[in-house]
């Protein structure tokens, strides 16, 4: 073998070698930088929805204050708190409120065609994210009536559904909630949403990059809590890609550049020294 094409040779495999280290180092920050990406859009999807819910809860508390307010120790309770029911439904939004007596039992419902929320959740805790029989997600604010109403408790609701609609209307893209099994139960996007959740291969805290509608889009879910900080759900969003998010899934278009780059340079490489090497060759072919 020629000099010439022995050093060429050499060259090109300390090139290939020190190409494959920077790969794989490459790849290593790439991953590292992909997780902290996914934590960050976790944490931010958990800050804004427990904003929302916030929110809501804070609603319901008004509407509570306002219903404890109105009622008095004359009159029917319960026609005092239908009376309430349509005022509190028009301003605050409520869609339901339950009676509850101090061992649990629900004494009343309005409106009466719908379930009751769960006793255990809603007597014990004053306000939270429940479900009631029907297996649908509320959010409820319970107050004790007082003394004068056998030491009643009146718990105040609405559907989990329209806090889905304010973190999309906030930040834009499409929402589901999903049971722990996965299946969608409230979705907030376009008719093809409900089928692209339920495929999904990875749920809980995490965040990836997925088709979605032939478009890349960028997948967040979380944890949804109970009151008592037990998982009740999935919170799944699927948000367009923008340039705010350019980690998630770059992975292989770095990969594939750091290639491209090593193969141009070898190439370069490879002709300087060819071209270095041409007077050498003349001479020693003269000889």
């Amino acid at each position: 073998m020629l000099i010439r094409d022995r050093i060429l040779l050499v060259t090109i495999l300390a090139l290939l070698a020190v190409a494959g280290v920077g790969l794989w180092l490459g790849d290593m920050r790439v991953q590292t930088l992909e997780q902290v990406a996914a934590r960050q859009a976790v944490a931010a999807q958990n800050t804004l929805w427990s904003a929302v819910i916030t929110g809501r809860l804070d609603e319901l508390d008004a509407a509570k204050l306002l219903l404890g307010s109105r009622l008095t120790a004359e009159g029917e309770l319960a026609e005092q708190l239908e009376s309430a029911y349509h005022d509190l439904a028009e301003r605050f939004g409520v869609s339901r409120i339950e009676l509850y007596a101090p061992d649990g039992r629900l004494m009343l419902r309005l409106p009466t065609r719908q379930g009751q929320t769960q006793a255990n959740s809603a007597t014990h805790h004053s306000r939270g994210i429940g479900q009631n029989e029907s297996r649908g997600y509320v959010l409820y604010s319970s107050i004790a009536l007082g003394e004068a109403s056998g030491g009643m408790t009146a718990v105040l609701s609405i559907p989990l559904h329209r806090a889905l609609t304010s973190l999309t209307s906030t930040r834009g893209g499409e929402a589901a909630l999903l049971d722990l099994r996965g299946a969608p139960i409230v979705l907030d996007g376009s008719s093809g949403l409900g089928a692209f959740v339920r495929d999904l291969p990875t749920l809980g805290d995490s965040a990836y990059r997925a088709d979605y509608g032939g478009q890349p889009a960028e997948i967040v879910s979380t944890f949804v809590n109970d009151s008592l900080g037990r998982p009740l759900a999935h919170l799944v969003s699927v948000l367009p890609v923008t340039a705010t998010a350019p980690l998630l899934g770059s992975r292989g278009l770095f990969l594939v550049a750091l290639m491209v780059a090593t193969l141009l340079i070898a190439a370069v490489i490879a002709w300087y020294v060819r071209s270095a090497m041409a007077p050498i060759a003349s001479v020693v072919t003269s000889l």
